[in-house]
């Protein structure tokens, strides 16, 4: 769908379904996370260097060898740049978030969970 992405009721938010695959078919069922796969909660870095003469993006695991990506140009290294470390950023601040809720019990709100979860609702006195 043409932005501003507003796909029919039932199907997923992305500009091509297709781009993110169908996870109800039958090919897909069963399949388990294996240690192999890299999670959020493992990569300690991100950044970009130089490697062999090109732009790379280094991305540090905890407990394995690092990843190099290399992009084919350089709008897609800067896109894979931008997108990786807002996604590391932003697991890092959940996380975070998730030990405060676990040790104190109650909400905490991120600006990720508002624009996911909408406006908390204030408990003090409304204004008019």
């Amino acid at each position: 769908y043409p932005p501003p992405l507003i796909p029919p009721r039932g199907e997923v938010n992305a500009a091509d379904a297709f781009d993110i695959g169908s996870f109800d078919e039958d090919d897909v069922k069963g399949i388990k996370n294996s240690p192999s796969l890299l999670v959020m909660e493992n990569i300690t870095g991100v950044e970009e260097i130089q490697h062999k003469g090109f732009n790379c993006i280094k991305i540090s695991i905890n407990g394995r060898d690092p990843q190099i990506l290399r992009a084919e140009t350089e709008t897609e290294f800067q896109e894979w740049l931008k997108e990786i470390k807002q996604s590391f950023q932003q697991a890092q601040v959940m996380m975070k978030a998730g030990a405060k809720i676990m040790s104190t019990g109650h909400r905490y709100v991120t600006q990720y969970s508002k624009e996911e979860n909408g406006p908390v609702p204030s408990h003090g006195p409304s204004s008019p």
